[in-house]
């Protein structure tokens, strides 16, 4: 079973266990919902504390789902969120590692958060052309205010756990081991009256009218043609300028546009093919490599033109041939004039088209008309050049109003 529970001095430990991310598939999401409301109904049970195995908190959706009918399958990751925001007894989440997506928008769902030094938490739902879909874009900027709500959702980027101590979004930053330390925190807030919830705070800034204002401009001169970041920041808004439930279905709203838009396919189209172009079809889980030996499990035939014929170094095909002798020189010059050629229709398209806070493939749209996606190489070279371009810039806050 992926989900487990302990009981530790009257203090229910909740486990999530689903490798490689804990991602919240849908026989994760009904066993925690059924552990919880166990755990509410036993007398002896005086608070809950929420966790994860291994090294990792959850990356949010399992992207195994995608696109199938156990992703909508109840409970869903909101009413996993409800549960726990409906909860009568304390609800501790011990984070004990990264937490992104979904996962941060179920630890938001709790009475209190303790995380562990060193997890990286954050919303990156825009480098895949939408916004947080599970509350994030509300209970954020009611946590952490709205200056790093804006720069953490917009942009992507995961912030590590010690950068938001003190913030109402983390109550502990421990260094040591995290479940203990929920255990113990939760002991001693048992009886202390109302449980907090992130939803009933009120987002707070200085002059928040102007410093919105001041963020639409900063957004929409990074956004370029991407319509999801200023979603973000549309849906950002309503959590200061309505309710909490308003606030709700404008991100509801912005998410459902986003999905279905050209570039919000385009990104997803390229997150999901880089993860199938890294893995080799006949090359089963249970396969290991040794070094100076042979791939277990995979058709060896596959993998004889890429010996290495430990006598002179020369790289050989199992005719014993040198790879590549059978080609004339002049048809291995148009090979790389090819490859020349390319480079440079890139190169002259990207100037001016990317800003790094955004982390988005534009080079998507550009090559639209120049890149079929059944084209899978050529598609991915396209991508890795924008993203070895991308890495090289800097990487400051999105929107500031602190001096440097």
């Amino acid at each position: 079973m992926p989900v487990s529970k302990t009981i530790q001095d009257g203090v229910a430990v909740i486990t999530f266990d689903h490798p490689p991310v804990n991602g919240f598939g849908f026989d994760v999401r009904r066993g925690v919902v059924e552990a919880l409301n166990a755990s509410i109904e036993d007398a002896a049970i005086k608070a809950i504390v929420i966790t994860a195995g291994g090294t990792m908190f959850s990356g949010g959706a399992d992207i195994t789902e995608f696109n199938t009918p156990r992703a909508e399958r109840a409970p869903s990751l909101h009413d996993v969120i409800a549960a726990i925001e409906a909860s009568s007894k304390p609800v501790v989440m011990a984070i004990n590692g990264t937490a992104l997506g979904g996962g941060l928008e179920v630890a938001m769902a709790a009475h209190y958060r303790i995380a562990a030094k060193g997890a990286l938490l954050g919303l990156p739902e825009v480098k895949i052309g939408i916004l947080p879909g599970g509350g994030g874009t509300q209970r954020l900027p009611r946590a952490v205010g709205l200056e790093a709500a804006i720069n953490m959702i917009v942009s992507g980027e995961p912030v590590p756990a010690e950068h938001l101590g003190g913030t109402r979004l983390l109550d502990e930053v421990v260094d040591g081991d995290v479940v203990a330390a929920a255990v113990t925190f939760a002991k001693r807030v048992v009886g202390n009256g109302e449980l907090p919830l992130l939803r009933k705070l009120k987002v707070e800034h200085e002059n928040a009218e102007g410093f919105l204002d001041f963020a639409r401009n900063s957004v929409a001169a990074v956004a370029g043609p991407f319509p999801a970041p200023m979603k973000c920041l549309e849906a950002i808004e309503a959590s200061f300028q309505k309710s909490f439930d308003d606030g709700m279905a404008v991100e509801r709203a912005g998410f459902i546009s986003l999905v279905t838009s050209t570039e919000s396919k385009a990104l997803r189209h390229a997150f999901f093919g880089e993860r199938a172009a890294s893995k080799i079809a006949d090359v089963g889980k249970g396969a290991s490599a040794r070094l100076g030996g042979r791939v277990e499990g995979a058709d060896q035939r596959r993998l004889d033109h890429r010996e290495v014929r430990p006598d002179d170094g020369v790289r050989r095909g199992s005719d014993g041939r040198r790879r590549g002798a059978h080609r004339s020189r002049s048809e291995r010059r148009r090979r790389r004039g090819r490859c020349r050629n390319r480079r440079r229709r890139v190169d002259h398209l990207l100037p001016g088209l990317l800003d790094a806070k955004t982390q988005a493939v534009t080079l998507v749209l550009k090559f639209r008309e120049l890149v079929l996606f059944d084209e899978a190489q050529d598609f991915f070279d396209v991508v890795q050049i924008h993203r070895s371009q991308t890495v090289r810039r800097s990487r400051g806050a999105l929107v500031s109003t602190s001096r440097p």
